[in-house]
């Protein structure tokens, strides 16, 4: 599962926020597709709500021919009505999508993903708009190894955008100013025992400011373990961090998303439990002040 996009089928995501019918009798509201009439498969794959009820969706679609998949963001108010589709195109015109959506409080969009470059192939891509859809800027990661992405985005208290992902190959987290400057130099990198592939699925900011991540990290052993980690709004590590969960055996394990409660981190994902056998659900507790499995 190496650099997830996180792919869902864009009726599944809007069933789930507005309710197709189900055994109690709940009746649904509305459903609407987006597709261009260029005949390739544009899908949807991150959503949020606004305040107002209006739902972002970010994804890719086929702007214009010959271009490959674009980046995709379309606004739609709370009756299903398309207010606008902004698309973005990587210089290189190949495949490029969104993972993720966050919106501040003056209702700008920053959209995450990837973004395929003509010098460098596939890079991490941040990309800002303003309320209206109108683009402000992009920042990409800049590497050449052309697997960089982007999973996650969040917005800090403080209105910095972090970013998780992958970044030459190691775990990532970016720092942006919303003017689009990278802060720290350059992201924070963790590069597992294997020295391998290791790379951030998901995040979420405490109320002090820490930044946890989750993902997997490629161990010493030659698989995949569950990777948490734990940083300050510096981009320092914190101690009792990383956390890696093994598996039975030398199977693969990953996390894909996080949730802050109190003073308590949850993430899921899935873990193999016993060699030979297949993989299975994986839900796993964290104390914010500490890092062990509780």
């Amino acid at each position: 599962m190496k650099n997830k996009t996180k792919i869902k089928i864009f009726a599944t995501m809007l069933a789930m926020i507005f309710g197709i019918a189900e055994s109690n009798g709940q009746t649904l509201a509305w459903a609407k597709t987006h597709g261009t009439s260029l005949g390739a498969d544009d899908l949807g794959n991150a959503i949020k709500v606004d305040g107002s009820g209006n739902v972002f969706v970010g994804g890719r679609e086929v702007h214009t021919a010959g271009n490959g998949y674009d980046m995709m963001l379309l606004k739609y108010n709370s009756s299903g009505t398309l207010q606008w589709d902004t698309p973005v195109n990587g210089s290189a015109s190949g495949a490029d999508l969104i993972n993720d959506i966050a919106i501040d409080g003056s209702g700008n969009i920053y959209a995450v993903g990837f973004l395929n470059e003509s010098t460098n192939g596939q890079q991490m891509g941040l990309v800002k708009f303003n309320a209206s859809g109108v683009w402000q800027w992009t920042q990409v990661s800049g590497t050449s190894v052309n697997t960089d992405v982007g999973n996650g985005v969040e917005i800090s208290s403080d209105g910095y955008i972090y970013v998780c992902g992958s970044y030459n190959n190691d775990a990532a987290l970016w720092k942006y100013d919303a003017s689009g400057n990278i802060q720290w130099g350059g992201p924070a990198l963790y590069n597992g025992t294997g020295s391998s592939t290791d790379w951030a699925n998901d995040l979420v900011i405490d109320g002090s400011s820490y930044i946890f991540t989750c993902g997997t990290t490629f161990n010493s052993s030659g698989n995949f373990d569950c990777l948490a980690l734990k940083y300050n709004s510096s981009g320092t590590l914190q101690s009792g961090w990383p956390q890696a969960y093994p598996g039975a055996g030398s199977l693969d394990d990953e996390l894909f998303n996080l949730k802050l409660s109190g003073q308590y981190i949850y993430t899921c994902g899935y873990a193999y439990v016993s060699a030979g056998n297949s993989f299975d659900a994986l839900l796993i507790k964290y104390a914010v002040a500490g890092g062990s499995p509780l």
